[in-house]
């Protein structure tokens, strides 16, 4: 009962958390901007627009364009190549985020945004905790030992995992292909409680000598049964019996995966818990167990500065020529029935 009633309250104190944040979405929106503009006024990149030093909201307004990532690129360069960052951010610089990882000329790395985030101090000792796989074999730098260890530990703790996630919907097909082209391995080292030895990852190695303690005949031809069956449909229900939902965006150009998670889940819920990106985590979804389609998020108005560009409802359309007609709109001040980006 203790329990219940520590849910309940830990809910309650959420939901009024939300409230407040979006009652006064406004408040926090202008202090949001008005604390970037402070402390950014005097880079290189923003002072061109303030001449007269007045770095107000509607100098922003009225002054800074709107711009593409083109436009901004040269200022990223010469921080990678080693100038100081305060050519574009009053802020310090400790790694950039892009889709592949890489080392700068300035020693700064570029990599994934869930790369960067799994080796924070955040994650390791939040949300790890709740991981089967261990922290070592998702921070392992080569993907097919990462992923060989991680869908191991998985289905040597087959019983125990009830949630299986990702940021990102695309990522999960990836997962069953690898499974698919692996099972048989992975069942061999099962059987025989001996870790491949092409997995020379010393982190890794570590981890798995602590699950992979000995051989499991009677499991490996369990999974074995399964994998070997024609059809694949409802798989990771049948290998992960005690799976309660499927957590990943699968919503906007995510939806393209829908259909799969669908047909190898079995029926398993499909959860879009929040939406973000390199740059904010813009909302969360307070109906976890919408149907995908179904799904929206509430914006968290404290997170970042927020501008909408007027769209078509097809997406295209006056976003191409807003730089010299469309004004972007506050978040506050968005419509019903209209569609922005």
């Amino acid at each position: 009962m203790d329990g219940e009633t520590d849910i309940k309250e830990i809910y309650e104190n959420v939901m009024n958390i939300l409230e407040d944040l979006t009652s006064n979405a406004h408040k926090l929106q202008e202090q949001v901007l008005e604390e970037i503009l402070k402390s950014n006024a005097g880079t290189e990149y923003l002072s061109r627009f303030f001449p007269s030093g007045q770095a107000d909201k509607q100098s922003f307004k009225t002054n800074v364009p709107i711009i593409t990532y083109e436009d901004i690129k040269p200022y990223i360069d010469r921080i990678a190549n080693g100038e100081t960052p305060s050519i574009l951010l009053a802020y310090r610089i400790t790694q950039f985020i892009q889709s592949t990882e890489m080392e700068t000329p300035s020693g700064l790395v570029a990599s994934l945004y869930t790369t960067f985030y799994f080796k924070t101090k955040s994650f390791k000792t939040g949300l790890a905790k709740f991981c089967a796989s261990p922290i070592e074999t998702i921070l392992c730098s080569d993907n097919e030992q990462s992923m060989f260890c991680q869908l191991l530990t998985g289905l040597l703790q087959r019983d125990e995992v009830v949630r299986m996630g990702s940021s990102f919907a695309s990522v999960l097909p990836r997962s069953i292909k690898f499974l698919d082209d692996y099972w048989k391995e992975l069942c061999s080292n099962i059987r025989t409680g001996y870790l491949s030895d092409w997995i020379t990852d010393a982190g890794c190695r570590s981890a798995m000598s602590l699950i992979l303690t000995r051989p499991n005949p009677e499991m490996t031809d369990l999974i074995q049964q399964i994998c070997e069956d024609k059809s694949w449909e409802g798989i990771i229900k049948k290998l992960w019996p005690k799976i309660k939902y499927i957590s990943s965006i699968c919503t906007g150009s995510m939806s393209q995966y829908i259909p799969f998670l669908e047909f190898y889940g079995g029926g398993i819920s499909l959860v879009s818990p929040n939406y973000s990106s390199s740059e904010a985590c813009f909302g969360i979804n307070l109906k976890p167990l919408s149907k995908p389609f179904d799904v929206s998020y509430t914006f968290l108005p404290n997170t970042a500065y927020f501008e909408f560009l007027p769209v078509n409802k097809d997406g295209g359309g006056k976003a191409q020529e807003t730089r010299t007609i469309d004004k972007p709109v506050d978040l506050v001040n968005v419509k019903l029935d209209q569609y922005y980006r």
